[in-house]
């Protein structure tokens, strides 16, 4: 299950970073080929202005002297241009003219556009008047169903003072951008696979330290709450880091450690008190309800105990104590009872009936004699009564128990006082039921007055079970 747990979560992280990349790849290719295409615009600008430049000091350099336009000149810059233009392959001149201040062409190519008049050109009037260069990317349009976009730079300048001019470059943008991506398109194709490359290897690392330092730590918590959700608290996370994982690895040792002392104080307590714990839990509510209750107390004790501890080794009295109480614990439990507490030698145990009550302690005797040699001689008196007892939480607010209180704890407690060694003795209430007198015989074993009562109850010894 964790491994398949493990499985989905890189499964995941590796389509998200999939997802990441084809979204990055998306965007890089058409963000950088927009990215370019900006570039590339102003470029194109940039060279306008260039070659506008250009030709405006060729022909200033040759009216220098004269301070006359030279037509010849200016018409063999004009050809030169038209001439790199279409052998160099990096931009296309749509028009070149020479106006002058008369608003009309004076030099132009093509030359068609000699003698043209331009007066209604509002560019050029502002060019005139503002003595300044213009720099624009026309709106593109569509002219006998053929794209034009164009970029225009209209320069003014003077020959000698009053004697001006305006430089008109027009280039053809669209078809000078085909050209210069031809140009640069190995640049641009290796630019985008290297940034796609880079973007690949960045991702990868990434997902490799992200797999390293959460998923796997992720994978390793999910494993050892597995273990714990199965009962084993022997492992711990070994992670010394200082991230939240490290952290994490910390608080979950903390809590093993607290569910490992919580069990081994869960069996200081009888299993009616944890039970009750967990109810409690599972309701939300701290404390138990008090409730009346009818059932079977359940009380034994070693005889002779006292003279036996105090003259054998306090190892040897512990080793045994537990080998008598525990022989007597499995099989209260085995029979459905609770061991409600250990007080010494003594134990104090709560039945629902008679019959497992009277069953486990037939038992107890039986396998006491048994042992009798491995157990110092030692042996138990039991008594068995049935009543009613206010059950609930018995303390102070910082150590509780929950237990069964009343007469009829006093009685069973008074009964087990009375049994002689190897005896079960039990009351004349315990023996009514049909089923009791069906299974046991029992032999009359007095009165016992009771403290606190005017009518004596009386005692019977449980002889053996019946044949059937």
């Amino acid at each position: 299950m964790t491994e398949n747990a493990g499985m989905k979560l890189r499964a995941k992280m590796g389509l998200l970073f999939a997802a990441a990349l084809v979204i990055n790849v998306v965007v890089l290719s058409f963000g950088l080929v927009n990215v370019l295409d900006r570039v590339s615009s102003r470029l194109m600008l940039k060279q306008a202005e260039n070659i506008s430049l250009f030709v405006q000091h060729e022909i200033m350099d040759a009216s220098a002297t004269t301070g006359i336009l030279d037509s010849a000149t200016a018409t063999a810059s004009f050809e030169r241009l038209k001439h790199v233009s279409d052998q160099g392959g990096s931009f296309e001149i749509s028009k070149i003219l020479l106006i002058d201040l008369d608003l009309k062409a004076v030099v132009a190519h093509p030359e068609s556009e000699t003698g043209a008049d331009y007066s209604s050109h509002a560019d050029i009037r502002e060019s005139i008047d503002g003595k300044k260069q213009l720099v624009a990317e026309e709106a593109a349009f569509t002219q006998t169903g053929v794209l034009q976009h164009e970029i225009d730079v209209v320069s003014y300048f003077e020959l000698t003072s009053g004697t001006g001019y305006v430089l008109e470059v027009k280039l053809d943008f669209a078809k000078s951008i085909a050209l210069l991506e031809k140009q640069y398109a190995v640049i641009e194709t290796s630019a985008v696979v290297i940034a796609l490359l880079l973007l690949a290897t960045l991702l990868g690392t990434l997902l490799f330290i992200v797999t390293q330092s959460a998923v796997r730590p992720v994978i390793e918590i999910t494993k050892a709450m597995e273990r714990v959700g199965a009962g084993h608290l022997e492992g711990t996370l070994v992670r010394t880091g200082k991230d939240e994982f490290g952290l994490m690895a910390i608080r979950f040792n903390e809590m093993v450690l607290g569910l490992k002392e919580k069990l081994k104080l869960s069996q200081y307590v009888s299993r009616s008190t944890v039970a009750a714990v967990k109810d409690s839990i599972d309701s939300g509510d701290s404390s138990h309800v008090v409730a009346r209750r009818r059932c079977t107390l359940f009380f034994s004790d070693i005889r002779g105990f006292t003279s036996y501890s105090e003259s054998r080794d306090p190892a040897q009295v512990v080793s045994t104590l537990n080998r008598v109480l525990s022989l007597q614990a499995e099989i209260i439990h085995r029979s459905g009872g609770d061991v409600d507490k250990f007080v010494g030698d003594e134990v104090m145990a709560v039945f629902n009936e008679v019959l497992p009550a009277l069953e486990a302690a037939f038992e107890i005797q039986k396998h006491m004699a048994a042992q009798r040699n491995e157990l110092d001689n030692l042996a138990i008196g039991i008594g068995i009564h049935e009543g009613n007892v206010v059950q609930g939480d018995v303390g102070s607010k910082d150590i509780r128990n929950f237990t069964v209180i009343g007469d009829t704890v006093n009685t069973a407690a008074r009964l087990e006082s009375q049994a002689r060694a190897g005896e079960i003795l039990i009351s004349d209430s315990a023996i009514r039921h049909p089923e009791i007198q069906a299974r046991f015989s029992f032999e009359p074993r007095g009165e016992i007055m009771l403290r606190g009562k005017e009518i004596p109850i009386r005692t019977f010894s449980v002889k053996g079970r019946k044949r059937t």
